[in-house]
């Protein structure tokens, strides 16, 4: 008897192949669900990142369209110029979708798209030269202009752009539109006297600052202006001899002695200039009072927060890169907006427009010391050092 029950107790313990059937079921569908939850999660998390990405390339091309457009200037002469009619400032292919206008160099202005590697991108045209302004990162597959530039009132451009990111085909397509008036009257950067930013709160507004409007922006704890400075008179730039004097006129470079790129990338400083002559680190120089030319140490605060975590850098190199990402996120991804503004070398020539911003620091050992960052760098800043006779680009932080 006790036997019997020992056996039978010992079958109420077992399982039976169906129920270890179902529970093994049971499990491999708990896992599948578990894991299919996991991949969604990432991939949401991967498309949030790639869309903000995206949204930053467009923001990037639309501030550079902006600032062109503002720039144009009303055909005043009796003929056709530059496409455009006379008494007007702009002009529309409507089977191209080119918008057309003269800048306040005299150059003609057009702006299309055109295919680059099977991707449709925006496209500068001046006179000559042409250059992309979107990235190859989103695609422009749609594009339109549309003007309203009677002669009795204030003209307006409107820009209908539709996007498609390359990097995530996921992410729906943008369908953007921005309306722009150009200022017929320009006199930014053409006073040569320090004024004040007062009562500024960063990321909040726009400061005037010489009759220029300056954005800021903040970027982890430091406040910059978003835009390179452009203040002084224009002095061209021919040879060596070329120089910006201390004579007490705050005087300035223009890439290519054109008035325009000053005011659609900044003007360009010789180091003495740009301080005031003041051998000081931190010092104010040429800034809105409240503001300085960075320190060394600022522009590595600054670099080391935007570097790719666990990534090397290096705050005492000379003459070489580091701080990987660092600069991508510079040129368009935080609002720092750095355009590709070149430099005036010690011989006065004008180099590397389009691929080259250098900006100043107010540290000097022998030689002044600047942060450098390029298209073809792999997304790492230089530090470099040159002689005080360069002509380079400023951007001010704030006290």
């Amino acid at each position: 008897m006790i036997g019997n029950k020992l056996n039978r107790n010992d079958k109420k313990k077992g399982f039976t192949l169906i129920e270890i059937l179902v529970a093994v079921s049971i499990f491999a569908m708990i896992m599948l669900i578990t894991s299919s939850i996991f991949r969604n999660v990432l991939t949401s998390q991967r498309t949030a990142s790639d869309d903000s990405e995206t949204r930053e390339d467009v923001k990037y091309f639309l501030e550079i369209f902006s600032r062109e457009v503002k720039g144009a200037v009303r055909n005043s002469s009796g003929n056709v110029l530059c496409n455009v009619e006379p008494g007007h400032i702009f002009s529309t292919d409507a089977a191209s979708g080119e918008l057309y206008f003269k800048n306040q160099a005299g150059q003609c202005v057009a702006y299309f798209k055109e295919v680059d590697n099977d991707i449709s991108r925006l496209k500068i045209q001046r006179d000559a030269d042409e250059f992309f302004v979107s990235s190859d990162r989103i695609n422009i597959t749609g594009l339109r202009f549309v003007i309203d530039d009677a002669m009795d009132i204030q003209p307006i451009v409107t820009a209908n752009i539709q996007v498609l990111s390359q990097i995530n085909q996921s992410i729906p397509a943008y369908d953007i539109q921005t309306t722009v008036s150009p200022r017929e009257i320009i006199d930014c950067g053409e006073k040569v006297y320090i004024t004040d930013i007062a009562g500024h709160t960063c990321n909040s507004d726009a400061p005037d600052y010489d009759t220029c409007m300056y954005h800021t922006v903040t970027i982890g704890n430091q406040c910059w202006i978003k835009e390179n400075l452009n203040v002084g008179m224009i002095i061209q730039s021919t040879s060596s001899e070329s120089n910006q004097n201390n004579n007490g006129i705050l005087e300035k470079y223009c890439y290519a002695n054109l008035s325009a790129n000053c005011q659609s990338e900044g003007a360009l400083y010789q180091w003495d200039e740009m301080m005031m002559n003041s051998a000081t680190e931190g010092s104010q120089g040429i800034c809105p009072t409240g503001w300085h030319v960075p320190t060394d140490n600022e522009y590595y605060i600054l670099e080391d927060y935007l570097k790719v975590s666990g990534q090397a850098c290096d705050a005492s190199r000379v003459n070489t890169y580091s701080c990987y990402d660092a600069a991508t996120k510079m040129l368009r991804n935080t609002g720092f907006a750095a355009p590709l503004s070149g430099y005036r070398n010690s011989s006065g020539s004008f180099l590397s427009q389009a691929s080259i911003v250098d900006f100043w620091s107010s540290f000097t050992s022998s030689t002044p010391y600047f942060r450098g960052v390029e298209s073809g760098a792999a997304g790492q800043v230089r530090r470099g050092t040159c002689t005080k006779d360069f002509g380079l680009s400023l951007r001010c932080i704030k006290d």
